[in-house]
């Protein structure tokens, strides 16, 4: 007689068993709930690599890139996720093109990594203007000369008392 083992419940088999791993998890990627390190955890699976080269944990590549860009929200640590999905596609359909055997096979593999390039460049700037939210500068050139004074700040004009 054959005994089939049950199956573990998903908590139990997504991610660390120690709390110590979950909380760091969480805020590795910029999470106070538990659940969202581990539901992102199995999207980043269903695409990670599962590389020929002794390296088949289909999510060790795209958990480097989150927590290596140490989001500081779930949307950060969500952009991270896509941002390493573009990056795993680019290097996939890189090497298509190494293998084309036809001129229509190059044209339609570097149509795709000129896209998936594009659109990796314009996830970065995404992430830079999400991250500097609120904090825009405006330099102009000032020339203060000597026993002049600079303000710096915001400047309102006008609403006097006249």
């Amino acid at each position: 007689m054959t005994r089939i083992a049950a199956k573990k419940p998903p908590a139990e088999t997504t991610g660390p068993a120690d709390e110590s791993d979950r909380e760091t998890l969480r805020r590795a990627f910029g999470s106070s709930y538990p659940g969202f390190a581990h539901a992102l955890l199995d999207q980043v699976a269903s695409f990670g690599p599962a590389s020929s080269h002794g390296h088949n944990d289909p999510i060790d590549f795209p958990t480097a890139v989150i927590m290596g860009l140490e989001p500081r929200d779930q949307f950060e640590s969500m952009l991270a996720a896509q941002m390493s999905a573009v990056h795993l596609a680019s290097m996939k359909v890189a090497a298509k093109i190494s293998r084309a055997m036809s001129l229509r096979e190059i044209d339609a593999a570097e149509k795709a990594l000129n896209r998936l390039a594009r659109t990796y460049t314009q996830q970065m700037d995404a992430l830079k203007r999400y991250r500097s939210a609120g904090q825009q500068v405006v330099v102009k050139h000032v020339t203060v000369n000597d026993g002049g004074q600079a303000i710096v700040g915001d400047v309102r004009t006008g609403g006097g008392g006249q």
